[in-house]
């Protein structure tokens, strides 16, 4: 179906006001940025009308199971106390990406037809280690059902399509455009779905080509669909997030409630478990926090649907262009963070080092990861309790190493578009409300976004509050003199070797 668009006639002056008596259909609802998502538009769009998420049901869990485990969580907690019938609002319609027509019902495809003006596609197997065909028939399959769904909606005026910063992370400079590739998004899913897995695990270097892994390939993909199906689309905007990361501001300061991304590697950093990586302290620490993520789409939908509704519009929600750190200084502050507030669970004193050879960093790892969690384990067998240092030190080297193409290239991303809708939020009536601009200036200190970042993870994942500081600071003291007393034996034990060696 042909889509014809049309700017607004009368452009909304606040961003709420386009939300209203909006019915929203959300894919990764129960995700990171999902959460996030809804519960700003609860909040701060307080004349929606219903924001319906598409949640996969699992084993013994509905999606009406799982939109509860949703609503209770912590992000949630302000809302539950103050505006509980705002809650309401939120739907469950079970449905999966990855199965045929969504896995719907006719029930509720008729529903969506019917109802749905707005469709956010933020559902994605966010693994950078995903084989290509968990990576494609979730990420390209999943958006091309998604536009499909999309035809098939009467009154739809907006699509905004969550993809990542590193979708063309076959290159290093990446403007907010789409690029060419040789591939058919089509031909890559037939692929998918008929070559046996073994097969098509032996072809995909040369399927993938410089591209890191397979789920950028498949985001860029993914893009490519949204694009060649743009003139049956409504308003469309695409949003590239770069590495999520815990909040700025909302709904609380530093709130995580995962370890993706950077987060596992921040949390064994504050911890003392992590103490060599591979990355390069002078590139960009390319992060943003998961509220400015949220409020970007938002954002997007509102200025692309009532300014520019005939370009696809393409957002770099990323830090690099608008407000620099380095990973260096990343892992300076996090270690004066982590020294200041540690947690009672640390397990070394924390001391990093970023590497930039995988010969070094595999020695450093074996002899400051590995040799200390068999020495854990065993002590772990012997007084009866299972042994788990081991495996889960291998999965953390793994998933440090799967994601380590974002450390050690420096890749550059532009962000014109992003900066332009930044201006643009921060001259809305309600502009201060969907807080985008995270600039030098405006509130945003990396220094002090670090120590809640540490703290989050202290308080969300670790479920540490600062009731126990002065008990983690009694054991981090400990921990240091124990390091330094070893580091005394081991010097002198050198010198007195070295000594007897030459007499």
């Amino acid at each position: 179906m042909l889509r014809i668009r049309k700017a607004s006639q009368l452009v909304p002056s606040s961003i709420s006001q386009f939300y209203d008596n909006a019915n929203i259909l959300l894919t990764g609802g129960t995700g990171f940025v999902g959460k996030v998502f809804v519960e700003k538009l609860l909040r701060s769009c307080k004349s929606v009308d219903t924001i319906y998420v598409l949640i996969r049901p699992k084993k013994n869990f509905t999606a009406q199971d799982r939109l509860k485990q949703l609503l209770g969580a912590a992000a949630f907690e302000n809302l539950r106390r103050t505006a509980p019938a705002t809650l309401l609002k939120v739907k469950a319609i079970a449905g999966d990406v990855e199965q045929e027509q969504l896995g719907l019902s006719e029930i509720d495809r008729e529903l969506i037809k019917e109802r749905i003006d707005m469709v956010f596609h933020s559902a994605a197997l966010i693994k950078f280690n995903a084989d290509l065909q968990s990576a494609i028939l979730a990420n390209v399959l999943g958006t091309k059902r998604i536009i499909e769904l999309c035809g098939e909606i009467k009154n739809l005026r907006t699509f905004v399509h969550v993809s990542t910063s590193y979708s063309n992370a076959d290159r290093n400079d990446i403007e907010e455009k789409t690029y060419k590739t040789k591939h058919d998004p089509n031909g890559i899913i037939q692929l998918a779905q008929t070559l046996p897995s073994a097969t098509l695990n032996e072809i995909t270097p040369q399927i993938i080509e410089n591209h890191p892994n397979c789920y950028t390939f498949s985001k860029k993909l993914a893009e490519k669909y949204v694009m060649e199906s743009f003139s049956s689309l409504p308003a469309t905007a695409i949003v590239r997030p770069s590495i999520v990361c815990p909040s700025w501001r909302e709904p609380m300061p530093g709130w995580v409630d995962n370890l993706t991304g950077v987060t596992g590697v921040v949390m064994e950093f504050g911890r003392g478990a992590l103490k060599s990586g591979i990355c390069e302290s002078r590139f960009i620490a390319d992060l943003v926090p998961v509220d400015v993520t949220a409020n970007t789409l938002i954002a997007a939908a509102w200025y692309t649907t009532t300014q520019c509704p005939r370009e696809l519009n393409i957002y770099n929600c990323t830090s690099g262009d608008v407000n620099q750190i380095t990973w260096g200084r990343f892992v300076d502050y996090l270690r004066k963070h982590a020294i200041t507030y540690p947690t009672k669970y640390i397990m070394s004193y924390p001391k990093f080092t970023a590497r930039t050879n995988r010969t070094t960093h595999a020695l450093a790892h074996f002899f400051q990861h590995l040799v200390p969690a068999y020495m854990q384990d065993i002590i772990l067998y012997l007084t009866n309790r299972k042994p788990i240092m081991v495996k889960t030190c291998k999965i953390a080297a793994e998933a440090a190493r799967s994601g380590d193409f974002a450390t050690i290239t420096q890749y550059k991303f532009k962000a014109d578009n992003f900066k332009k809708l930044i201006d643009t939020v921060n001259k809305a009536d309600d502009g201060k409300t969907f807080q985008i601009d995270f600039r030098n200036g405006n509130g945003f200190e990396w220094d002090q976004y670090l120590k809640n970042y540490l703290l989050g993870i202290r308080k969300f994942i670790l479920k540490d509050e600062l009731e126990s500081l002065d008990y983690s600071r009694v054991r981090l003291n400990r921990l240091y003199w124990r390091r330094r007393t070893l580091q005394i034996i081991t010097l002198s034990s050198l010198i007195t070797w070295s000594i007897l060696t030459l007499n």
